[in-house]
């Protein structure tokens, strides 16, 4: 069984994007999330997380640059704002 997939078919920029999500898709479980361009947005700019995994028991996984937008985005959010990783 495949992990829930958002969206179903995603569009990516490179190849390398693609090979990463097709990787995760036959890995992953069904009880696992696999999101792709991911958009988070606030009234001064636009991130985006190219492939972000949920996996259950387990934690998020989310490639190097875009947990750096990530990370920005949050810190430059209006208050409250959470991100709960768990191991």
């Amino acid at each position: 069984m495949t992990p829930r997939l958002l969206p179903v078919h995603p569009k990516f920029e490179t190849a390398t994007e693609r090979e990463v999500w097709e990787v995760l898709r036959t890995e992953l479980g069904p009880d696992d999330v696999l999101m792709a361009n991911l958009r988070l947005s606030d009234e001064v700019k636009d991130h985006e997380a190219d492939i972000m995994a949920i996996i259950a028991g387990a934690g998020v996984v989310v490639d190097w640059w875009s947990l750096r937008c990530l990370l920005l985005f949050l810190y430059q959010a209006p208050s409250p704002t959470f991100l709960i990783l768990t191991p």
